[in-house]
């Protein structure tokens, strides 16, 4: 059975060529693998997107690149690859999360 990982916007920013502190082209390398070889799962929410799409324009503006370029070619990656599993938070999941806490 395949390890379910919920991912935040740490590791799709590289999809969008910002390097993230502490997270190496080897690591992105490793869980690529690891995907590929079905020992894990990836789950994002779609509320990372406001945060991916600041700092995509946010680094854009600063190094002056174009952004659509860059937005365009990795938004399709993140939706059509397969490699990530884009899915919504239910009510009771809510719930419980504030149950636990």
């Amino acid at each position: 059975m395949a390890l379910e990982v919920l991912l935040d916007s740490t590791y799709l920013l590289p999809s969008f060529g910002i390097e993230v502190e502490g997270l190496s082209d080897e690591h992105i390398e490793a869980l690529r693998e690891a995907w590929s070889r079905g020992l894990v799962r990836y789950y994002c929410l779609p509320v990372v997107w406001v945060e991916v799409i600041g700092k995509v324009c946010r680094e854009a503006r600063r190094s002056g690149a174009e952004v659509s370029d860059i937005v365009d070619v990795a938004i399709k990656a993140l939706l059509e690859s397969g490699m990530y599993e884009w899915i919504s938070i239910m009510p009771e999941a809510l719930k419980l999360a504030i149950r636990t806490l």
